[in-house]
This record gives structure tokens, sequence and C-alpha cells, in this order.
């Protein structure tokens, strides 16, 4: 405070908002692309990587339509 006060106030959570950046090793192996926003590019439905088959993805490294926090899970 600009007085020099000091205040105490109860809370419940922190919440830290971290810099993120996409996952290099997926961008460097050619499995998250531009197109893809810099995330593993699956099938929404069978989350299996759209152009090789034997790829499956789990969790806030897919290009899915959801939310990607801790508390949207």
């Amino acid at each position: 405070m600009k007085t020099g006060e000091l205040s105490t106030r109860p809370y419940n959570a922190l919440y830290s908002l971290m810099p993120t950046t996409f996952h290099s090793n997926l961008v460097d192996s050619g499995l998250a692309t531009k197109q893809s926003n810099y995330l593993l590019d699956v099938d929404h439905e069978t989350l299996q990587h759209k152009k090789y088959k034997n790829i499956f993805g789990l969790g806030d490294v897919c290009n899915l339509p959801t939310s990607k926090t801790f508390w949207a899970s």
C-alpha cells in the first residue's frame, strides 16, 4: 500500500498464471504444427492423431475444444 500500512486478508486459493509455450518435442517431431495451434492434432472423438494412426493423445497437449486449465477439470 502507498502508506506502508500492512494488511492481512484471509484467502482460500492462490492462482498463479505462469507463462506457457508449445511442447517443443511435439513441434520438432512434426506431430504438432502451426495449423493445429502447436498442439497435438488429434481426432476429437477418438484422440487418435490425424496423420499418424499409431499415436494417441491425452491431456492439455491435444488440440481439443476444451479449456486448458487445472480448474476446468
